[in-house]
């Protein structure tokens, strides 16, 4: 089940990593990155590519947090020591509203994820 819980934020990863090295080709054309910032006319290929290394980024990220019905959570129980998994099966029903407070709510989501997004930036953007 850790390989199982590991493979969708991997494959999310990839993803991602393929999309911002695609885009950093596009984009570190001049006119592009021109256009994207003075313009803000660019063509619907690169801001697609753009928006797919964004998604899968959150969506990895998503993924990973440790709150059930996620696939962190998997990663959790395969940590914890047994002492601790009654308490663990007894919270994992109520994964779903302590996951829907902490990305509605709370906003502690959009923060976590704030750096991540930066390093894609400026990964794809080079500066």
């Amino acid at each position: 089940m850790l390989y199982v819980g590991l493979a969708g934020p991997a494959t999310n990863l990839t993803l991602m990593a393929v999309a911002a090295v695609i885009a950093r080709t596009l984009f570190s054309q001049d006119r592009l990155f021109n256009a994207l910032y003075y313009d803000g006319h660019v063509g619907a290929f690169p801001r697609f590519v753009l928006m797919f290394a964004v998604v899968n980024l959150f969506l990895a990220l998503f993924n990973l947090l440790p709150i059930p019905p996620l696939d962190g959570s998997s990663l959790i129980e395969r940590l914890l020591p047994a002492s601790a998994l009654p308490r663990w099966y007894a919270f994992r029903p109520y994964g779903f509203l302590v996951l829907f407070a902490v990305v509605f709510w709370t906003g502690l989501f959009g923060k976590f994820v704030a750096p991540f997004e930066e390093m894609l930036y400026r990964f794809i953007f080079r500066y």
